[in-house]
């Protein structure tokens, strides 16, 4: 059988045919028996190979034509630092060329000194102009050679010889005096210029006084600016200072002394009405223990983020009831009295009926009994919470209760949410803050 896809001849595995050359298969007998018997395999499979040869041949030869291309750029780069090499080579014999030239410049000076020589000698011209007073005895004689023989050359160059000796003797006398009068000058101007040093160090004396006071003065000013720069921070540093000290004043105030607090609901009223600004201080109970119906500022204990004011009823060991409104308390030695009523809101008259509550002290031993905690009066006190809230387990395994506790009470005792509705009952004595002694805004007033 023929493959149809690529024309060679496939393979007879039984029931199905498959291509050796492209991998196609053909299931089912052969359609063309008689085709696949009359033409031999073997002819068929020669032509198919050289044609697959032959692409690859072409695709190889590109591959050689792109060998001169790389070449080519070969003797561009080694013409291209020739130039750069040539360039700065000039450049060089340039710079000894003005260094040369002031040299002969130095020999130029000495020539203005020679033109004053020749001045000198010009200036006896001037001078031939007293002739009449030296040439006062020959005119005698011109006028006899003038009048006997006027033609005669010699006697005139004679009677001309003692003019020129008699304007000889001047000029001489003028040279003599041109060079007195020359170095005379130099003299001069040797002594002349005594004084002018003189009066250039006069000059420059005011001069070196002026520096010495301007360097004198820039030192005053340095100073003045150094003792301005100096007084600038020291009047800022004495106007801190007060500043830091208060701050640090009210800090130390507000984290050990007192505690400022604003009162934002009415569980207080009438003593503390909603808004009020109350102080209290945190050293009232540092040797000392709370009393009954003080006001203390504490962390509440079933959210200890928040801050609660409220006044004390119940004391460590006492046992508080609460009969229609009024509160009753046995203490310790087991008398019960009748709190005061004074200080409760005016407005309304308490009412309800709650407890009795037992408040555990410090050290004493609290039993678990399933869920329950029991103290050893046998007085529930809860949930095995309690123990977590308020007890620390002792190397004996046995839980005692850690801080004094505290029943808190509102003077609002109608509106009050205090020990009466809390989750955990009692305010432990590590938690409280410190006593409200008054109160400052709206108005200042005591409070007891």
């Amino acid at each position: 059988m023929i493959c149809t896809i690529c024309g060679s001849e496939m393979k007879n595995n039984g029931d199905w045919f498959a291509c050796p050359t492209c991998g196609s298969v053909h299931f089912g007998p052969d359609p063309d028996e008689k085709k696949s018997v009359a033409t031999p395999p073997v002819k068929e499979e020669k032509p198919q190979v050289k044609t697959a040869e032959k692409p690859i041949v072409k695709e190889e030869s590109p591959l050689e034509t792109a060998k001169p291309i790389t070449q080519t750029p070969a003797p561009k780069v080694a013409s291209e630092p020739k130039p750069v090499v040539k360039a700065p080579a000039p450049e060089a014999p340039r710079k000894p060329e003005p260094v040369q030239a002031p040299i002969p410049e130095a020999p130029k000076k000495p020539e203005p000194v020679q033109t004053p020589a020749p001045q000198a000698e010009n200036k006896p011209k001037p001078a031939e102009t007293p002739k009449p007073p030296i040439t006062f005895e020959p005119e005698p004689v011109k006028t006899q050679y003038v009048q006997e023989e006027s033609g005669i050359d010699l006697m005139r160059a004679f009677s001309e010889a003692p003019v020129k000796q008699s304007s000889f003797t001047p000029k001489e006398s003028s040279l003599d005096d041109d060079l007195a009068s020359i170095f005379g000058n130099i003299n001069d101007t040797s002594k002349a210029d005594v004084p002018d040093q003189a009066e250039e160090e006069e000059q420059e004396a005011p001069k070196k006084a002026k520096r010495s006071k301007s360097k004198k003065e820039s030192k005053k000013e340095s100073k003045e600016n150094g003792k301005k720069k100096k007084n600038t921070f020291k009047d800022i540093v004495d106007f801190m200072i007060p500043i830091v000290a208060a701050i640090a004043i009210a800090f130390v105030l507000k984290t050990f002394i007192i505690a400022n607090a604003k009162v934002p609901t009415g569980s207080m009223i009438a003593t503390i009405n909603v808004d009020d600004r109350i102080i209290a201080s945190r050293l009232a109970y540092r040797t000392d223990t709370p009393s009954r119906y003080d006001i203390i500022l504490f962390y509440y204990p079933d959210d200890e983020n928040d801050v609660f004011v409220k006044r004390v009823l119940g004391l460590p060991g006492e046992t508080l009831e609460v009969v229609d409104g009024v509160v009753y308390i046995t203490t310790k030695d087991g008398k019960t009295i009748q709190t005061e009523q004074s200080f409760v809101n005016p407005a309304e008259v308490p009412t309800g009926d709650f407890g009795p509550y037992y408040i555990p002290e410090k050290g004493e031993k609290i039993s678990v009994d399933g869920n329950y905690c029991f103290a050893e009066n046998g007085v529930m006190m809860g949930q095995r919470s309690f123990i977590d809230k308020y007890c620390t387990l002792t190397p004996q395994g046995d839980y005692v209760i850690s801080e004094n506790l505290y029943f808190m009470m509102g003077d609002n005792r109608n509106n009050s949410h205090d020990s009466r509705g809390w989750t955990n009952q009692f305010v432990s004595e590590d938690k409280i803050i410190g006593k409200v002694l008054f109160k400052y805004y709206p108005q200042f007033e005591k409070i007891q």
